[in-house]
């Protein structure tokens, strides 16, 4: 128990909340996605699939782009055991370096183990 102030100033012992417990999450594909060749400044959508093959409900805590040129635009919030859920987002090469082989990712926090996935993406971007 831990000792916790209200908002009236008064002290009491709570429970920190509870952490749900740990499941798995399976990509496809598995160790991370390819966007492809891109001329700089150009931008695409992609849509990642992941199964959730623990034994728990996932439920995202919070998530993000690696970097500027990787920004998540809608997922799916909550994911039941065997269930699929989605993440799409927009890889936006103008930010980017021109690069063979430019690595980023989708940064996922949760209740999984380590508590966060890093999701990795690479593209050749070109002048």
């Amino acid at each position: 128990k831990k000792t916790v102030e209200n908002e009236n100033g008064n002290t009491t012992n709570a429970e920190p909340p509870a952490k749900p417990p740990v499941t798995e999450l399976t990509f496809e594909p598995k160790s991370g996605l390819k966007l492809g060749t891109f001329k700089f400044g150009e931008t695409k959508d992609f849509t990642i699939t992941f199964t959730n093959t623990g034994k728990h409900d996932f439920e995202f805590l919070h998530i993000q782009g690696a970097c500027t040129c990787t920004k998540v635009t809608d997922y799916t919030k909550r994911v039941k055991p065997g269930q699929k859920g989605t993440i799409k987002f927009t890889f936006d090469s103008g930010v980017a370096e021109i690069q063979k082989g430019y690595n980023s990712g989708i940064e996922i926090y949760g209740n999984i183990k380590d508590d966060l996935i890093i999701y990795e993406l690479e593209a050749d971007i070109t002048e």
